[in-house]
C-alpha cells in the first residue's frame, strides 16, 4: 500500500473523526470553542523518502476555520517556498536552508506537517482546549483530551514510518521532544546553544530540533550547520 493509501484509508478518516468530536465538546462552550482556529494536516505536496520532514507544535492562525485534513495536489506549491506565504517562520526557514546550501532541497525534496493537527492563534491556546476536553480520571473511559494527546502521538509516528524521511526538522523544542519520545532507542545525541539532534539508529534518521522566540530561530548559524552535516544536497 502506498503511503497515499495509507494516508486517505487509515489516518484521514482517524482524523476527520476527532475534527467532528472536538468540535461537538466544544459546541457548549463558545469561550473555548473560539481558540480553535481549524485543522491542518500538511503544507505542500507528499513525497515518499522526503530528504527532511519538518515537524512543528501545531499550526498557526494563518487560515483561521480552515479544516484542510487532505493530502495536496502534486502540482501545488509548498508554502515555505511561496512567495505568498511570506510569513515570519518561512522566511526564518528559508534563511537557514539558504546559509546551508540547501535551498533546493527546502524546495523541492520537504514536506511540512506538525504534531498537533489543531490550529491555534497560540500554542498555550491549545492547551487550554485540550484541558476543556478532560483528562481520564481511574476506571474511565478514556477522556477526548488525552485522546486527542494519544491520537496526535500515533498519527505523527505512523507518517514518520510511512514518509521514511532522511531528517527531521523539528521546529522548537516541545515539538523536537515530542518526537524523539516516541522512540525509544536513541544514539548520539546533543544540545547546545539552542539547537541539537538525536540520531534514531533503529529507523536509520537523525532528529534535529532548535529553539525559537516566537517565530524567530535563535541559533541559526548552528542550525544551519546541523542541517549541512544530515542532510545530504541533491
Amino acid at each position: 500500500m502506498t503511503f497515499q493509501e495509507e494516508y486517505t484509508t487509515t489516518i484521514q478518516p482517524e482524523v476527520d473523526t476527532l475534527v467532528h468530536e472536538v468540535a461537538a465538546a466544544l459546541s457548549t462552550k463558545r469561550d473555548i470553542a473560539n481558540y480553535n482556529k481549524g485543522w491542518r494536516v500538511f503544507f505542500g505536496p507528499i513525497m515518499s523518502q522526503p530528504k527532511v520532514l519538518i515537524i512543528g507544535i501545531n499550526p498557526g492562525n494563518g487560515q483561521p476555520g480552515v479544516v484542510d485534513i487532505a493530502l495536496w495536489e502534486d502540482e501545488e506549491v509548498f508554502e515555505y517556498t511561496n512567495p505568498e506565504y511570506n510569513f515570519a517562520l518561512a522566511r526564518e526557514t528559508r534563511s537557514v536552508f539558504t546559509e546551508a546550501g540547501l535551498l533546493d532541497v527546502l524546495t523541492t525534496a520537504t514536506v511540512k506537517t506538525n504534531y498537533y493537527f489543531l490550529s491555534t492563534t497560540k500554542e498555550r491556546d491549545l492547551y487550554k482546549i485540550t484541558d476543556s476536553l478532560g483528562r481520564t480520571l481511574q476506571h474511565e473511559e478514556e477522556a477526548l483530551g488525552d485522546k486527542f494527546f494519544r491520537k496526535s502521538a500515533e498519527w505523527t509516528k505512523r507518517l514518520i514510518e510511512l514518509l521514511e524521511p532522511q531528517v527531521i526538522l523539528c521546529e522548537g523544542k516541545v515539538a523536537y521532544e515530542n518526537v524523539i519520545d516516541l522512540f525509544p532507542q536513541h544514539g548520539e545525541q546533543t544540545w547546545e546553544n539552542h539547537c541539537g539532534f538525536t540520531a534514531l539508529p533503529d529507523q536509520g534518521l537523525t532528529v534535529v530540533g532548535y529553539s525559537r522566540r516566537w517565530s524567530n530561530i535563535k541559533d541559526k548559524p548552528g542550525l544551519a550547520r546541523l542541517l549541512r552535516r544530515f542532510v545530504s544536497p541533491r
